[in-house]
């Protein structure tokens, strides 16, 4: 038999893995309101980089149409082929630009869940593991 443990061990020892099981999951909710956050700062940022996008588009086209206005060609065949190209163009990288976004921020959000996961587990490891000490403190002394 071992030495005798005072109800204060007892409860120190509670106490201690309640503060860790309270301090794993805390710091699982700090991951995840901080993966929401840069998932909603990825949105903003692709929102703001296709705004730019279209503005670029925009002028790119109104200067190609003044460039052949200007030189006198009609704006068929050739020119006509030529900006409808540059659009294309133009509207695959809008696409890249708002699907790497989406995934940018779905990855955020992913990594988000994750964390409050493991919180979860290490929560649960924390709890475990105390009463297993807890437990076995109590087996020596008893």
């Amino acid at each position: 038999m071992g030495g005798f443990a005072s109800p204060a061990v007892y409860g120190l020892m509670a106490g201690g893995t309640i503060g860790s099981a309270v301090g794993t999951f805390q710091q699982g909710k700090a991951a995840e309101r901080a993966a929401r956050f840069n998932a909603e700062l990825i949105r903003r940022e692709t929102n703001d980089r296709l705004e730019q996008a279209f503005a670029t588009s925009r002028r790119r086209r109104a200067m190609n149409i003044t460039r052949v206005a200007k030189s006198g060609v009609r704006l068929s065949g050739s020119p006509l082929a030529v900006l409808e190209q540059n659009e294309y163009q133009d509207a695959q990288q809008r696409d890249y630009i708002a699907r790497s976004g989406r995934a940018g921020a779905d990855l955020m959000r992913a990594r988000g869940r994750n964390a409050m996961a493991s919180a979860r587990m290490g929560v649960a490891s924390d709890v475990i593991s105390g009463a297993g000490r807890i437990g076995a403190l109590a087996i020596r002394n008893a």
